[in-house]
């Protein structure tokens, strides 16, 4: 909103300029600047979380980018089930969850071929458990963990970063020729928000 603001008022003070005053490509150039920051923050706030994840909750934001991201713009078939509708969970952390989920389909989507992915989210001993699973090529989970631990901040060592800093998990099952196999679990019990 401030950038617009500015924007507005750099257009207002535009007005007053004689004609052909050589500031007023300046002031052009400064507002289309302003116009490609505003853009890119929307998309930034996008990426970073879906607009829809506050609104309707972690199951609605999940479901809507799979639809957009998955399905629709590649063709490969999505559903979810969501064991977990009652959970409460506070905002930073739904954030945390949902982007973990974003990067791990973003992972199957690059390199899985698959035709279909499934996620649950269920409630086990105290546990939120997000699975994720696909029928694609699979992969040597020990050869892959040990590539991303070599390249910290990258795929799935951040997911599993970001889990073990919430005092959850990460497991992956997967072996070439049949399809993987990932969990998320996390303690949900410590994380319920504040009344």
């Amino acid at each position: 909103q401030s950038l617009a603001l500015t924007r507005m008022q750099l257009a207002a003070a535009r007005k007053g300029l004689p004609k052909n005053d050589k500031r007023d490509a300046q002031f052009e150039e400064i507002s289309q600047t302003l116009l490609k920051t505003i853009q890119d923050t929307r998309h930034l706030i996008f990426e970073l979380s879906s607009p829809s994840l506050n609104e309707l909750g972690l199951n609605a934001a999940i479901s809507e980018w799979m639809e957009q991201q998955i399905q629709d713009k590649r063709g490969i078939s999505v559903e979810i089930f969501d064991y977990a509708r009652d959970l409460l969970l506070g905002d930073d952390l739904q954030a945390i969850v949902f982007r973990n989920i974003r990067e791990l389909l973003t992972n199957v989507i690059k390199h899985a071929q698959a035709k279909k992915i499934s996620v649950w989210l269920e409630t086990v001993a105290g546990q939120l458990e997000i699975t994720i699973q696909d029928d694609g090529v699979g992969f040597d989970v020990g050869k892959v963990m040990q590539n991303n631990n070599a390249h910290r901040g990258f795929g799935l060592f951040s997911v599993q970063e970001r889990m073990t800093d919430l005092g959850g998990n990460l497991i992956i099952t997967s072996q070439p020729g049949s399809g993987s196999k990932v969990i998320l679990s996390l303690p949900i019990l410590s994380h319920k928000p504040e009344i």
